[in-house]
């Protein structure tokens, strides 16, 4: 039993720094702490969060090897004793293997600040920053045509040419206001993260709720000039597979939306044809299904900040639940995983929106309380309101004070009828 963290603490920063100075090199800082601290610092971009965008074929494959090499190195420490003498090579090996899954995955780009910090899978972990990739401007396109007539062009109404095309403000919808009384960071990344999986699914099951959220991407991208990013195909549509750096998907939502295009991956590769070629040949409720499922992993909603709440893509994705009528119940409810992450006060809270509440719940550790609400939740199929995002009805305006009528002497007052809440 240790009575003083603190003891604990400062001899596993005194391990990881031993393991660490591997990772040291010219122009690299190196930073150990059992915690990660925040990094706000303009001038440095995290690595792993491109996921292989902006890589040739040479580049995706050097990040698949990268990738695999860290699945080894994090294998080895499963059956690790964490006492023996020969421990510390095979963690400074993962760490290593980390690093270079990382920096694999982008375009090479100098690394000058390391983290490295406490993990409870792994024991350790890292992250690795370093100056952000230049911006590529777009090309020029005052260039004259090759036929010498640069008076006609194809082009879409901009909005900086007719200002009364676009109006100066979008509409957005109602979005549901963030429960952040006693929510901190971490827990606000949990479960917008598990939130934006479960529209993932639910969007994937609805082609027609898909094409519309398509089509009014494309409309906003290339017709109102919103948001507007350049990709690496023939259509410049930004795009991005969804995920969260070291999480695994959640198997009921996401992760079934990642195996069924696993699976179509592998029916094209037998086909020997072009993706063109091999989407025109299927039939048409197939290309819907295949639109659906690939929409609905460009999704991404999650919030890593109570301070970055996301107003229109919070907006947005209220009426593309409503499209596809989201209900993550019907698929999912809160496992250990999720509710693991949320303090005790806020799990009896939920005991009690699902009706659930014990009296020997109080009393209980957290993770027996854990259990108990992920077993209640399985048994009543409920989930957090927020994970299926319902939107807030706008409050009524109070009626105004009707004048007082006089009231007859001797005359019974008039009693009013207590209103409904």
């Amino acid at each position: 039993m240790v009575l003083d963290p603190e003891i604990l603490q400062a001899a596993w920063v005194a391990r990881a720094e031993g393991l660490a100075q591997a990772l040291a090199a010219d122009g690299v800082h190196v930073q150990v702490a059992v915690a990660p601290a925040e990094i706000d610092d303009p001038a440095l971009a995290s690595f792993g969060d491109a996921y292989g965008m902006g890589l040739d074929a040479e580049g995706l494959a050097a990040w698949e090897d990268a990738q695999n090499a860290e699945q080894e190195a994090e294998a080895a420490l499963a059956d690790l004793d964490w006492a023996a003498d020969d421990v510390d090579p095979v963690v400074a090996a993962y760490l290593s293997a980390t690093l270079a899954a990382d920096l694999a995955s982008e375009p090479a780009r100098d690394v000058t600040f390391i983290q490295v910090f406490s993990d409870t899978a792994t024991g350790v972990s890292l992250r690795a920053f370093g100056p952000p990739a230049p911006v590529v401007e777009a090309d020029d396109v005052d260039e004259e045509h090759e036929d010498g007539d640069d008076d006609e062009r194809w082009e879409l109404p901009s909005a900086h040419r007719d200002v009364t095309s676009v109006p100066a403000a979008v509409p957005i919808a109602i979005a549901p206001r963030p429960d952040l009384e006693g929510v901190g960071h971490a827990l606000h990344e949990v479960r917008t993260d598990a939130a934006t999986r479960a529209l993932i699914r639910a969007l994937a099951d609805d082609p027609g709720a898909a094409l519309t959220a398509l089509v009014a991407r494309l409309f906003a991208v290339l017709v109102l000039h919103q948001g507007r990013g350049r990709g690496g195909g023939a259509l410049t549509i930004e795009a991005e597979a969804y995920g969260r750096p070291r999480v695994s998907p959640i198997e009921a939502l996401d992760g079934d939306v990642r195996r069924r295009l696993a699976d179509r991956r592998a029916a094209w590769a037998a086909t020997a044809l072009s993706p063109i070629a091999w989407v025109a040949g299927l039939a048409h409720g197939e290309k819907m299904a295949l639109l659906a499922e690939v929409v609905a992993l460009s999704l991404d909603l999650r919030e890593e900040r109570t301070t970055s709440i996301r107003r229109s893509a919070r907006s947005e994705a209220v009426e593309v639940a409503a499209l596809c009528q989201a209900d993550v119940t019907l698929h999912w409810t809160p496992d250990e995983a999720f509710l693991g992450a949320h303090p005790k006060a806020k799990l009896l809270d939920m005991l009690d929106q699902m009706g659930a509440g014990e009296s020997r719940a109080g009393a209980a550790k957290k993770d027996e309380l854990v259990s108990l609400v992920a077993e209640r939740a399985a048994e009543r199929g409920w989930a957090p309101a927020y994970l299926s995002w319902t939107a807030e009805l706008p409050e009524e305006p109070e009626a105004p004070d009707e004048p007082e009528s006089p009231v007859e002497e001797g005359a019974p007052a008039a009693v009013e009828a207590p209103r409904a809440a």
